[in-house]
């Protein structure tokens, strides 16, 4: 495919083309819009118009010309994209506790894994659908976990003084039994939202003070006062919403209740005064009954492969989850066996499948244990290979999800805070890691990785590109734009390791001139030894003084610093005398030079030579009539020596430029503008300035 861009930061127009089913690296030097592609490509392939308006360029801010706006073309529709890039390793890796959001989804939840799944749940099936067909037991789990609640947490006693039924009937049934004196209050008091009237009547208390008059009507207070302070000391609202509660609550469950507790709960509850020790016991009683019938509802409404898979005997174990009402009197009743037949009836269906259900789940334990050993494997042998001591392992959490934790090489201890213990090196390891494992999940068809390995260690950087893309369960044979200012990567796909591809990569270097991007394919046979570009720019570049530059070059990789080298040397420094260190040479010391030189360049004479160098308006016109950056560079260092220049970007293109860089493996810069057109556009303005001085 061909995406098109328009309009995208320091992109005015260009194309980038991406080979389907293969590892797309684009070389480039930074500043050429590397992110601005990675992020057009995300923006346009999720149809983020907003997005995409933010690499609006700067000239073209408040435009409204559809050409002026940013554009991405090319992207097939059904394109679903991953990102690799600083938002990725910000939102999604080293989150809370785990090493990657999702760890269960990614890593656990495999298509194995759900069909198990879709198999265990189809033989649960008869307990699901009796739920399902039962929306009543619903009802029944929520008001018998109410009815536990209200009794607060006291293991001793089974019943707290703070809970809300201790609260609630600690002066007896307050709505009942309306104390005297009150009863002009009873339609208050026995409505639904008595508390609310309770608090309001608080409320108003406030006011009282302010005046002699009621803060409602307006009327003389002071025969009402007595009554209004009786209330005070008598109810209190947040006890009154504890008891309406309770009062509702037993109505509910009345219909399971036998008879004899009914009365009895009745009894309780329309006491006058607080609860007694012996009423206390029988409601915990009670309590006891409800609370074995809730544990075996909610353990059916949960059952599943997280709550069989460490069972032993799951014949015995789902056996067990039928209700025996015989032991359970204060819920004996024939309303309640009719729900509890249901119950049972339904586990009883299921027991006549135990034997294929507990297939299913071991296979499904062995396909986690297969997954995790997999995963964990995977990842350790990379951390190994790359020289990181850490280990990772899946474990499982409470709630019987999984989480991916990192640990010290000794597996003996989970590091917490990982974001934080981590160098910013090993971070973006693991991110990129973990973002393959993401990316297989999610499924995506294009990944982008925007810039991803410059920040690694040479030694850690092939055993990243081995588990991203040549291992099995990585991204070969997927659709991949890798996007670097790295050669590296370059010289390992396509120069040093093609065949451990399932197919050779392509990879091109992208330049970015004036806005315009363009790319140029980079093949097995551009990617060269400094000796080799340096023997081929010799024998093609028609000028001595371009050739004496790579010729120097040359000579310091194959002799070292001889002779003939630093003959070259003084050319290049333009020293009509030619000197190594303080001292002259001697005329067998340039001869010997000579002889050396003239292997590679016949013609080669030093006199001449200096006569031509030592004059700026031959270096101007050499300068003028370069076809590449990096020849213009070399010039410009040359006229360099004769002009006073900012002493920043001499330092710097000496530094950073400077010729003897870069002896390994490289491109030759004669085809590959590798020279940021920002220094070649300083290096014109002084080479201007030098041409206006004469």
């Amino acid at each position: 495919m061909t995406v098109d861009i328009a309009n995208c930061n320091n992109i005015i127009s260009g194309s980038v083309t991406i080979e389907e089913n293969l590892l797309n690296i684009k070389y480039a030097i930074n500043g050429t819009g590397k992110s601005t592609i990675a992020r057009g490509i995300e923006y346009a392939a999720n149809h983020d118009e907003a997005g995409l308006r933010t690499l609006t360029p700067y000239s073209n801010i408040g435009e409204t010309n559809d050409d002026s706006l940013p554009h991405i073309h090319g992207l097939p529709v059904d394109t679903h994209v991953a990102t690799f890039n600083e938002e990725y390793v910000s939102q999604y890796v080293f989150v809370e506790d785990e090493l990657v959001k999702n760890s269960f989804e990614i890593f656990i939840k495999t298509p194995q894994y759900n069909e198990h799944t879709a198999e265990i749940n189809e033989l649960i099936s008869s307990i699901h659908t009796m739920f399902d067909d039962n929306p009543d037991l619903e009802s029944l789990i929520s008001d018998l976990s109410e009815f536990v609640t209200c009794f607060g947490n006291n293991a001793r006693t089974g019943i707290s003084a703070s809970g809300a039924l201790s609260r609630g009937l600690s002066k007896g049934n307050l709505i009942s039994n309306i104390p005297a004196g009150l009863e002009d209050y009873s339609d208050f008091l026995h409505a639904e939202k008595n508390s609310a009237w309770l608090k309001w009547q608080a409320t108003g208390r406030d006011f009282m003070e302010l005046s002699s008059k009621c803060p409602f009507c307006a009327r003389d207070i002071a025969p009402q006062r007595g009554k209004i302070e009786q209330i005070k000391n008598e109810y209190d609202a947040k006890n009154i919403e504890h008891l309406s509660k309770i009062l509702a609550l037993f109505e509910r469950l009345g219909h399971y209740f036998s008879e004899e507790t009914n009365a009895n709960v009745r009894q309780i509850t329309m006491s006058v005064g607080g609860l007694s020790t012996e009423q206390k016991e029988y409601l915990v009683q009670i309590k006891a009954n409800v609370e074995l019938v809730l544990r075996k509802l909610q353990s059916l409404k949960r059952i599943g492969f997280n709550s069989l898979k460490d069972v032993d005997q799951l014949a015995n174990a789902i056996e067990d989850k039928k209700i025996n009402l015989t032991f359970i009197p204060h819920l004996n009743t024939q309303f309640t066996a009719e729900k509890v037949a249901l119950i049972n009836n339904s586990i009883d269906s299921l027991l006549t499948v135990v034997g294929r259900l507990q297939g299913a789940i071991n296979r499904q334990k062995g396909e986690i244990r297969r997954t995790i050993e997999k995963y964990s494997e995977e990842i350790n042998s990379f951390l190994r290979n790359a020289g990181y001591s850490y280990s990772v392992s899946i474990n499982e959490e409470p709630d019987h999800s999984y989480k991916l934790k990192l640990k010290f090489a000794d597996g003996a201890t989970t590091i917490t805070g990982v974001k934080s213990h981590l160098s910013y090196g090993e971070r973006n390891a693991f991110a990129l890691v973990l973002f393959m494992y993401q990316a297989l999940y999610n499924q995506a068809n294009l990944i982008v990785l925007d810039d991803p390995i410059s920040s690694f260690d040479q030694n850690k950087k092939f055993a990243i590109l081995d588990m991203l893309f040549i291992k099995g369960n990585s991204l070969r044979g997927k659709t991949v734009l890798m996007l670097t200012h790295d050669l590296d990567p370059v010289i390992d796909a396509i120069y040093n390791h093609p065949a451990f591809f399932d197919r050779t990569p392509k990879a091109f270097f992208l330049e970015n001139s004036e806005g315009n991007l363009t790319e140029i394919e980079i093949t097995r046979n551009d990617i060269q030894s400094s000796i080799q570009i340096a023997r081929e720019n010799i024998r093609s570049l028609p000028n001595n003084i371009l050739k004496a530059i790579y010729l120097r070059r040359l000579i310091e990789i194959t002799d070292g610093k001889t002779l003939a080298w630093h003959l070259l040397s003084n050319l290049i420094h333009k020293r009509e005398i030619p000197v190594i260190g303080s001292d002259q040479m001697t005329t067998e010391d340039i001869n010997n030079g000579l002889a050396r030189i003239q292997k590679d360049i016949s013609d080669f004479d030093y006199n001449s030579l200096y006569n031509y160098v030592n004059n700026n308006e031959n270096l101007i016109a050499l300068y003028d009539t370069a076809q590449s950056n990096y020849e213009k560079l070399q010039i410009y260092r040359m006229l360099l020596g004769s002009v006073q220049e900012d002493h920043i970007m001499r330092k710097f293109i000496n530094e950073t430029y400077h010729i003897e860089n870069d002896y390994m493996f490289q491109l030759n810069p004669l085809r590959y503008n590798t020279i940021p057109n920002y220094i070649i556009a300083e290096c014109d303005r002084a080479v201007d300035g030098i041409r206006e001085r004469g």
